[in-house]
């Protein structure tokens, strides 16, 4: 979404929702059943320095909910084995900056 002739606002935004049914739960008595629900948003904007310059900074959410194991790991804690073991909900965020820039073309001249 443009904002003026330079300035340029982006945004966005996901969601998930998995089931799982690990195959072999029942020989290995892993969890059966289980559903996790993951949402994102983003948003950026866009700066147009010059014809070779831009800048751009963003700023993106994360959510999930559910189950957030790996059904298939096994973690060794002294002389036990365990089953991977997570908490059901994690949020994260992610902040990018960036520059971009062209340069003029690279080939070598003839002398």
């Amino acid at each position: 979404m443009p904002l003026d002739a330079a300035l340029t606002l982006g945004f966005g935004g996901s969601f998930s929702h998995d089931l799982i049914s690990p195959f072999d739960a029942q020989l290995y008595n892993r969890l059966q059943h289980g559903q996790k629900n993951t949402g994102s948003v983003f948003g950026s904007l866009a700066w147009i320095i010059d014809r070779s310059s831009v800048l751009q900074t963003g700023i993106q959410l994360n959510s999930e909910h559910g189950f957030l194991s790996d059904p298939y790991s096994l973690v060794s804690v002294g002389d036990e084995i365990r089953s991977d073991l997570r908490p059901d909900t994690r949020t994260s965020a992610a902040w990018l900056v960036r520059y971009r820039h062209a340069f003029a073309s690279l080939k070598p001249r003839c002398i």
